[in-house]
């Protein structure tokens, strides 16, 4: 495993290209229409663009059994929903999410407004119908949170961005910001007994953890009957079907979970990302096609389905 000063470095390398990648979508989109115009299709060319998008969300891994160290740990609820950018800058804020919709608005965001211009702003969404849960920040107004732990971004959002977000605007707003609590890890008993209607798990983050651009091992997702309202449809399709879904990474003929995982060869696709059904109790490949969906998933999440059965 990679230490934290390792996890630290590739975290800033990382973010600077996530940030110059979602700060420039005009650019992209001018570059999407040039190919188009020189007989590239538009649609091969946005599937592409999607997927390095979507390389640029944190993704957790699963986690088998929660013995975690309490005091070093936060827990949250995980919405169900898009996973989506909210960036801002030069008077218009922007949505971009996993599946390519994209929509334009204004926001009490730095620099998301026509009366608010100055500054910009990254966060890592949720989106469920028009609600915008927020998961963590990037960048607020002038300042780089890509150098700051976890404990830190969740303060400074908690006491600075919620307070914003629930200031009236002049326009409409189209959409609304939700702050999702992260709490001590020893209020997790009492999460897991809630029983809200939209999530799909409880999220366990290291404290002085980084936001890292794909696989963070020291993030982690937790399902049961209890916390996860598609629990129960997952494990049925698991029993009539032996299978499970998986988004797999095509390198060089090998097929790889996000952690690096080999799980097979495939030499028919052309595609970088791909889906995948896998064998829960052998865990081999049994059939492969193009993904409509670009966010690659660890290896764990294979491990886990194979307890619950």
């Amino acid at each position: 495993m990679q230490t934290q000063k390792e996890l630290r470095k590739l975290s800033r390398a990382q973010l600077i290209n996530v940030k110059r990648f979602l700060l420039d979508s005009e650019k992209r989109s001018v570059a999407s229409i040039e190919m188009e115009l020189e007989s590239i299709t538009l649609v091969s060319d946005k599937s592409k663009e999607l997927e390095q998008f979507c390389q640029q969300f944190q993704v957790y891994d699963y986690i088998l059994d929660v013995n975690l160290d309490k005091e070093l740990y936060f827990v949250r609820n995980m919405p169900q929903g898009q996973r989506c950018f909210v960036t801002s800058q030069k008077g218009q804020t922007k949505i971009e999410t996993e599946f390519g919709v994209k929509y334009q608005f204004e926001s009490q965001l730095p620099g998301g407004s026509k009366s608010n211009r100055d500054g910009m702003c990254i966060l890592d969404c949720i989106l469920s119908a028009t609600t915008l849960n927020i998961l963590d920040i990037i960048v607020w107004g002038h300042q780089d949170f890509s150098e700051m732990i976890a404990e830190f971004r969740y303060w400074w959002i908690y006491g600075n961005v919620v307070y914003l977000l629930n200031k009236p605007l002049h326009t409409k707003q189209e959409f609304k910001f939700h702050w999702v609590d992260a709490y001590p890890m020893q209020m997790d008993k009492q999460l897991w007994e809630q029983n809200p209607s939209n999530r799909i798990g409880l999220a366990y983050i290291k404290k002085d953890s980084f936001y890292l651009c794909g696989f963070n091992p020291e993030c982690f997702l937790y399902k049961d009957k209890k916390v996860d309202l598609g629990y129960d449809n997952t494990i049925q399709s698991i029993y009539d079907k032996g299978t499970i879904i998986m988004n797999l990474q095509l390198q060089d003929g090998w097929l790889k979970t996000i952690d690096g995982q080999l799980l097979g060869t495939c030499n028919s696709l052309e595609s970088s990302i791909v889906q995948a059904d896998i064998d829960v109790k052998t865990f081999e490949v049994r059939s492969i096609r193009k993904s409509s969906q670009y966010i690659l998933e660890p290896f764990a999440k294979i491990k886990f389905w194979n307890r619950q059965i």
